[in-house]
């Protein structure tokens, strides 16, 4: 079965899906982008304060990704109960097993200092702190 075999709703879930999956691939995209805009102020001798405001402003447009992101998470979340209440779903509920997975605010705070630590995390932050501090 294709996406276009698909009922309008399952359709759409995927479309959501396929968003939320490309806002992600476009926060990766911004954290090299920020690694690489570190490099080239260092390379170029500019002063720290211009390495630190770029790199702010790359967090800041991730922010903006992340925020657009999450309201399609709720878009999808939402599809997902109107697909389960109207027993339509075929479609595993993978988001909204998530949100019913996910722990209070202490909790997810544990959860994302956990998530930091993880090299894959880390990687372009901790090197551009650590860069920055001592260039």
């Amino acid at each position: 079965m294709n996406k276009t075999e698909l009922a309008p709703q399952h359709s759409q879930w995927l479309n959501l899906h396929d968003s939320i999956e490309k806002y992600e691939q476009w926060a990766l995209i911004i954290k090299l982008t920020a690694l690489i805009t570190c490099v080239m102020t260092f390379i170029f001798n500019l002063a720290a304060i211009f390495t630190v405001v770029f790199i702010a402003l790359f967090w800041l447009q991730e922010a903006i990704w992340k925020t657009y992101q999450a309201r399609l998470i709720k878009a999808i979340t939402d599809l997902e109960s109107q697909l389960n209440t109207s027993n339509e779903l075929l479609i595993s509920p993978l988001y909204s097993q998530w949100q019913a997975n996910r722990g209070g605010t202490l909790a997810l705070i544990a959860e994302y200092l956990e998530s930091s630590l993880k090299p894959t995390v880390m990687l372009p932050y901790l090197p551009l702190i650590i860069i920055s501090l001592f260039a």
